[in-house]
């Protein structure tokens, strides 16, 4: 899918003039009653606004823009290639088939391009702390802001204890005696480590961790073209055999073209795990340098680094493991279950399992970086908006949110309550969660993306004056949303199939609709005891980020050649 963007140099008009609603925007409660334009309560004082479109954002939120270009770039690269491509890839091929996995993928990739690009368009104009947390307040509703914000931050501190606990499993499988406790405790202290010093600190771990995977998977593809074109020590040429026996799809619950498709789509909730974390892309938007250009260039680079990497990854597991391996379904909860390791136990090539296991360690230690870097993000830009208690809006000198880091960090000492010998059944229940929760996030940033275009067309402001337009906005947004909605929905049709419904369970159903359901009965609950209006299009806040954008213009982008400009889509 070709994938072009209105890249022209932009320089925001020097002539804007500080419109209407950026003076309404900076005068509260003696003007308005204590109400902001969108009809939420807040106590700020007179003359600032607890909604930061006064037009000096980033200073106002007191974090400091500590990363660079290459950082973003890596960081979100390194948050999205983890366990989703080690484990749930053989979860996926027993399921749908080595032909049935690479549709699955493909189609959820498409999905990805579309909301990675809307979410690289509202934070180009409003690059501010929470991101998406802070755009769907902005653009959709105040309330839909405080369900996708707590999501987030409720999201982080669960799945925080929850890797600790799988870099515990994956530290027992070199030495099964290991006292649990000891790598929990380790890894404990060094995510906080990575998250309290300054955010370059942050960034250039991720950025090693980033580089350290891209040679990993990529030896990792080599190696596996090597067993598939008989390189093995057994040297046996396996081509595409397996796409023959046991075949290119699977039949899942039931037999026929029917099972096919159930094999086929049940895959979308596991590619949708695997690509979650993209989101770091925007995350992390009010703190590095240049955030208009920087923004959406990494979300280009980005989604093709992954494209790629994930593509070529599947495409080589699909020839060398056949989906009827019984590996692929064990409950070792390690690398024993990852494609790599089936294949070159096959071959009968040793020390690859140590490999991606120490790998798969890596990636859960850098999850679980991501995720409270996300969830102290998610509650500054949740308390810069009025919806979290205003303690959570305090930075360091260095600009870090360490009220915010705290209170997910409190959650952490859960795993060492929650270690279970059936880590693999506690592994995939996670994907189901986490995968129903970030498909909900996913729908709503292209839905606030569609509501920009909205307010640029009742506001009569042309589309050329955003600092980022991607091709085909907005109905890539639509795209983006209905697909996203549509795998939400069906994410756990599985458990409806068969009379008398054999496949339901009330764990099955929690963990599918869980997140959808709660963030509902956030956005109710919140509209309900705040009363807060629907804003219309012609009041959402457009022109005050275009004043932002002209009182902070970024320099030009440097013009490059076109091997400059290949090499910079794969490498930085």
């Amino acid at each position: 899918m070709a994938l072009q963007a209105d890249t022209k140099d932009k320089t925001p008009a020097s002539d804007t003039h500080v419109p209407e609603l950026l003076q309404r925007s900076s005068t509260s409660s003696p003007v308005n009653g204590g109400k902001t334009n969108y009809g939420e309560s807040t106590d700020a004082k007179p003359g600032q606004s607890d909604v930061a479109y006064d037009g000096d954002v980033v200073k106002h939120e007191a974090v400091k823009q500590g990363l660079s270009s290459r950082h973003l770039q890596l960081m979100s690269l390194a948050g999205s290639i983890g366990t989703g491509l080690f484990l749930s890839t053989g979860y996926a091929l027993g399921d749908a088939g080595p032909v049935g996995m690479l549709l699955a993928y493909l189609l959820m990739s498409t999905i990805v391009v579309a909301v990675v690009f809307s979410m690289a368009e509202l934070s180009a104009l409003a690059p501010t702390s929470g991101s998406y947390v802070r755009h769907t307040g902005m653009w959709i509703d105040p309330s839909v802001g405080f369900c996708v914000g707590w999501n987030l931050v409720f999201g982080s501190a669960f799945s925080a204890p929850s890797t600790l606990t799988s870099i515990a499993v994956l530290c027992q499988y070199w030495k099964p005696d290991l006292n649990a406790a000891i790598p929990i405790t380790v890894f404990l202290l060094a995510t906080l480590a990575a998250n309290v010093f300054k955010v370059r600190v942050y960034g250039e771990i991720e950025y090693w961790f980033a580089i350290l995977k891209i040679l990993t998977i990529v030896g990792l593809i080599i190696f596996g073209f090597c067993i598939d074109l008989g390189g093995s020590p057994s040297g046996d040429l396996i081509g595409f055999r397996y796409w023959k026996d046991p075949g290119p799809f699977v039949s899942y619950l039931v037999d026929g073209p029917t099972g096919v498709f159930i094999g086929f789509w049940s895959v979308m909730t596991s590619a949708a795990y695997s690509f979650s974390g993209l989101e770091s892309t925007a995350i992390a938007a009010a703190e590095v340098k240049n955030p208009r250009t920087a923004v959406p260039e990494a979300s280009r680079r980005v989604f093709f680094r992954v494209g790629v990497i994930y593509m070529a990854s599947l495409f080589v597991i699909s020839l060398i493991v056949p989906s009827n391996d019984e590996n692929l379904f064990a409950s070792y909860g390690t690398a024993a279950t990852s494609p790599f390791v089936v294949a070159a136990s096959r071959a009968g090539v040793k020390g690859v399992a140590s490999l991606v296991n120490a790998l798969i360690l890596l990636s859960a230690w850098s999850s679980n970086n991501t995720s409270l870097f996300n969830g102290a993000r998610a509650l500054l830009g949740l308390a810069l908006d009025g919806k979290a208690p205003k303690l959570f809006a305090k930075t360091h000198a260095w600009g870090i949110p360490y009220n915010g880091i705290a209170a997910i960090a409190i959650f952490m000492p859960l795993a060492y309550t929650a270690l279970s010998s059936s880590a693999t059944t506690v592994f995939y229940y996670f994907v189901s969660i986490v995968s129903a929760s970030v498909l909900t996030d996913w729908f709503l940033i292209c839905v606030a993306a569609i509501r920009l275009h909205s307010a640029l067309k009742a506001q009569n402001i042309s589309p050329t004056r955003l600092p980022f337009v991607p091709w085909g906005q907005p109905y890539l947004s639509w795209y983006g949303a209905i697909g996203s909605f549509v795998v939400l929905l069906t994410s756990g049709f599985t458990l409806f199939i068969g009379e008398g419904l054999p496949n339901m369970t009330a764990t099955g159903f929690l963990t599918s609709y869980a997140a959808p359901i709660l963030s509902f009965l956030a956005f109710a609950g919140h509209k309900i005891v705040k009363k807060t209006s629907w804003p219309k299009a012609a009041d959402l806040p457009v022109e005050p980020w275009l004043q932002h954008w002209a009182d902070n213009p970024e320099p030009p982008k440097e013009k490059k050649t076109a091997w400059q400009t290949v090499k910079a889509i794969f490498w930085t």
